[in-house]
């Protein structure tokens, strides 16, 4: 191999090593039942919370090293002062965590099996991380729509073929109950969210 290529190939792996840090980042957190938990925001040195990805509330202090993670929980936190201490990897914008030492009852569950996403990168990737069903279909009183995520505020919006909106409303867990009763035949469109650029067709007998 080419002496320049091979030297060029150790300095990007030398950078990608280096560029996995977890400050100035936002994750979208869910659960080991795939539903959304939280927003979690690592700041120069704080950790802050979100259910809307708007309003965030500090939760504990951290320090990174490398890959090594130090977390200490504020006084108004449920961990107040206990420290944790944790390695980390971000694969593919995938955060992963791995215990070293934590006494808090709730910190290791929701950092080694919770599922961290990057926030940018899943709105990027919206559609990858949709896995939408509707049943029955064709259907004539009520469907069912299945999302393996579902986040705060999330909504459904039917459209008729020509984009017009028909019907919307609240996704209330990964399984909805629709009534489409005062749909008219024919064929729509279901869409999630404002971001998610998938759609389901709905036949209306």
């Amino acid at each position: 191999m080419n002496k320049n290529i091979l030297l060029l190939i150790i300095a990007l792996s030398s950078f990608s090593t280096y560029s996995q840090i977890l400050s100035n980042n936002t994750w979208s957190v869910y659960d080991d039942d795939n539903m959304f938990f939280l927003y979690f925001k690592f700041e120069s040195d704080t950790v802050s919370y979100s259910s809307n990805n708007n309003t965030f509330y500090d939760v504990s202090t951290f320090q990174e090293s490398g890959n090594n993670f130090t977390i200490v929980d504020l006084p108004t936190s449920p961990c107040e002062g206990i420290v944790g201490e944790y390695t980390f990897q971000i694969n593919n914008d995938t955060l992963y965590f791995n215990l070293i030492g934590d006494s808090c009852s709730t910190r290791p569950t929701i950092f080694t099996t919770y599922h961290w996403v990057n926030e940018t990168a899943e709105i990027q990737n919206l559609n990858r991380f949709h896995s939408i069903k509707v049943f029955p279909n064709p259907a004539s009183d009520f469907i069912s729509i299945e999302s393996s995520f579902v986040r705060p505020n999330s909504s459904y919006t039917i459209f008729e073929q020509t984009g017009r909106k028909v019907l919307t409303g609240s996704l209330t867990n990964k399984t909805t109950l629709v009534d489409i009763k005062q749909l008219k035949q024919g064929v729509y469109f279901i869409q999630l969210g404002n971001r998610n650029k998938q759609k389901i067709q709905l036949i209306k007998e």
